[in-house]
């Protein structure tokens, strides 16, 4: 079964945010067993000024006994309802999977001294760390290498890339982290097109490529066109190396088995 590291469970503009049902149709079109998901956009509890700590408590409920989502953390780094602490202490006592910075958005380079306690907490978690890349400062891929070389325990994911059409950036940086050993960088697939995926497993090797697919991205048509975008990459690629991105490498990051989130609580018996 497939991993999806990129998933969301709010609004983008023109796309309404997708119900549970929309996800589990997804989930089991495509064959994935976990799907990550973020609250990024805060849509449905509050709008998109909703504070970091309702919109991950949002994530939470809504992940709450359903199998095949797994929370990630949403840092709004610079503001003052995002605190480090915060982050730590949700790592410790939460179901949430890693964290997830989108530095277009904060306007903080993830290679700024701001961010080095939040990846402190992730790395004493054991936890990765997700950026939202772009093609715009400080949303470039050369600072999150940078930052990874700084904290070379945390496995640090690239999404985006392929979207906001930096990927051959991306890929360059992938480069230059093979070949100096120096920190843990994934690139995650995005909307990168089975060739473009292919050539860069053989520039650097399928061990460190991951399928995310920014569910649910186009909405209806989202899950047959990443059945495409599966079939056609698995035509190009040695089963091994399909093994490895769509599955094997997040499940290493991800230290699988996860833990499973808490169930929902039971209903107040009527007229109890």
């Amino acid at each position: 079964m497939r991993i999806d590291v990129h998933g969301h469970i709010g609004e983008l503009p023109g796309r309404p945010a997708p119900t549970g049902e929309d996800l589990a149709e997804y989930v089991k079109a495509v064959g994935v067993e976990r799907l990550l998901v973020s609250n990024l956009d805060a849509a449905g509890n509050g709008g998109p000024d909703c504070e970091e700590a309702d919109a991950n408590h949002a994530l939470l409920e809504r992940c709450r006994g359903v199998a095949h989502l797994v929370p990630l953390y949403w840092c709004r780094v610079g503001r003052s309802d995002s605190h480090p602490y915060a982050l730590a202490g949700a790592l410790a006592l939460e179901p949430f999977a890693g964290a997830v910075f989108a530095p277009g958005t904060s306007g903080i380079s993830p290679d700024d001294r701001i961010m080095e306690p939040y990846l402190t907490a992730l790395e004493r978690a054991g936890r990765p760390a997700f950026f939202l890349t772009s093609r715009e400062p400080p949303g470039r891929p050369q600072p999150v290498y940078v930052a990874a070389r700084r904290h070379p325990g945390i496995p640090f994911v690239m999404c985006n890339a392929a979207t906001d059409t930096h990927w051959h950036e991306a890929l360059e940086v992938m480069r230059r982290s093979r070949e100096q050993h120096g920190a843990q960088l994934y690139l995650a697939t995005g909307q990168a097109s089975p060739d473009d995926v292919h050539a860069t497993v053989a520039a650097v090797g399928a061990e460190h490529i991951v399928f995310g697919s920014d569910a649910l991205r186009f909405g209806a048509d989202h899950a047959p066109r990443i059945q495409r975008f599966l079939s056609e990459l698995a035509a190009k690629l040695s089963a091994d190396a399909f093994g490895r991105v769509v599955s094997g490498n997040a499940r290493r990051i991800l230290r699988m088995p996860l833990p499973a989130p808490a169930p929902r609580p039971a209903a107040a018996p009527v007229g109890g």
